[in-house]
């Protein structure tokens, strides 16, 4: 699916779920609502207020989200982590972050076959999502060993300045030393 029909795809179910909610609240949809019903310009303005409202919140969003550290998305990762509040605890906890990490590295995988082997479109936001999915069972494991995200990024960082000092290439990686 190219990216356009994706946004079209998506906009299609906002309207379908838009009218869900009319219908719910209000018996009818937009649609079927007789024209000398409302103040439609009214109407305009309210919701043209209220959307220039909900853009200033998503512009805080977006920004937050734009200058977020790693050590940021840890801390916030954590609202979802189990507790451990014994040994046997703190054992199933990293088994269960370690098992949801390489599911979802598994999907990951999945996604990329499909479009390799199976002639699937390559679809960016879902390989996106499962990404998002291996970071957060990563930075689990790494709060629950105590380990800071951006400490394990720099760690992997020099770690590989030392393997390949001027970048990747199969010479190096056949030939490696550590």
């Amino acid at each position: 699916m190219s990216y356009k029909q994706e946004i079209i795809r998506t906009i299609e179910k906002l309207i379908d779920a838009q009218n869900e909610k009319g219908l719910k609240k209000y018996g009818h949809t937009l649609e079927d609502c007789d024209p000398g019903e409302y103040n439609w310009g009214q109407m305009i303005i309210e919701e043209l207020i209220d959307a220039l409202q909900y853009q200033q919140k998503e512009i805080h969003r977006l920004q937050f989200a734009a200058d977020m550290t790693l050590n940021q998305f840890q801390e916030l990762s954590k609202r979802t982590q189990p507790v451990a509040k014994t040994t046997d605890d703190f054992k199933k906890n990293l088994s269960n972050y370690a098992m949801g990490l390489a599911g979802e590295a598994g999907e990951v995988i999945d996604a990329l076959k499909k479009t390799i082997y199976h002639g699937h479109e390559l679809d960016r936001m879902e390989v996106m999502k499962e990404l998002g999915d291996v970071l957060h069972y990563v930075s689990g494991l790494a709060t629950m060993l105590d380990i800071e995200l951006e400490n394990v990024a720099r760690a992997n960082i020099v770690k590989l300045q030392k393997r390949y000092p001027n970048g990747f290439s199969k010479e190096n990686s056949i030939n490696r030393t550590e």
